[in-house]
């Protein structure tokens, strides 16, 4: 194991860095609750294989016994973001949520050698955190593929499927979850679809850039066409 510092000065920043087509049109596929040992890979194997990129909104009480996979995240070229330490609903002290961000800081750095760049509340329930405040974009959804149920049916599969192949539209944000174990298996066939369709699949940071949208910390972001929402 080699800590990142030791390889400070020696790797070029712009080895790696995706050439955009501006001329497509672009989707944020986000994954969060993970990383999972038996999905997560395989969900990055089904991106690479078309060239998709991706957001990780991962959980900081799963880090140290995934650093691996953290790793393959952060080296590939995906982006890894922040879904809160502890994957708590409903938190009202701002000083725990404070802490939660020092606790998340510290240790994804420690295991990938970068902070996040943005954060999405668990459960989407981002108010506490804007007035914590925890000082990071704040990203929400406009696409729920609705797979977070423990319903594994070929109906609710189709369904997921079915929900984001058609309401995936340029600037859009989509909510899926790399907990499921279906999860590599209908990514690859949302990628088919979108491949036809001529998308372009980018992570968070990537798509706002693309719409010259400069994400400001402790607002709150829909997708890339509505404008940010300031917490009261």
């Amino acid at each position: 194991t080699i800590p990142y510092e030791k390889f400070d000065g020696i790797i070029r920043e712009d080895i790696g860095k995706r050439i955009i087509d501006p001329s497509k049109p672009m989707v944020a596929l986000t994954y969060d609750d993970g990383p999972v040992r038996n999905t997560t890979n395989r969900v990055m194997d089904a991106l690479l294989a078309y060239g998709a990129n991706a957001t990780f909104f991962v959980v900081g009480t799963r880090l140290n016994s995934h650093e691996d996979i953290l790793c393959r995240e952060q080296d590939t070229g995906f982006q890894v973001a922040s879904h809160n330490y502890e994957h708590v609903y409903k938190e009202r002290d701002l000083n725990k949520i404070l802490r939660w961000k020092e606790r998340f800081d510290a240790e994804i750095t420690g295991i990938t050698g970068a902070l996040p760049t943005a954060m999405r509340a668990p459960g989407g329930n981002y108010k506490n955190f804007a007035k914590a405040p925890v000082n990071l974009p704040l990203i929400q959804w406009s696409v729920v593929s609705d797979d977070a149920s423990a319903d594994h049916s070929e109906q609710r599969y189709r369904r997921i499927v079915g929900t984001v192949c058609n309401r995936a539209v340029p600037g859009a944000i989509v909510l899926m979850h790399d907990m499921n174990y279906q999860c590599p298996q209908y990514s690859e066939e949302i990628l088919t679809h979108l491949e036809q369709n001529n998308f372009l699949c980018v992570t968070v940071d990537e798509l706002f850039l693309h719409y010259g949208i400069e994400l400001q910390p402790n607002q709150v972001y829909y997708d890339a066409m509505t404008p940010a929402e300031t917490v009261k």
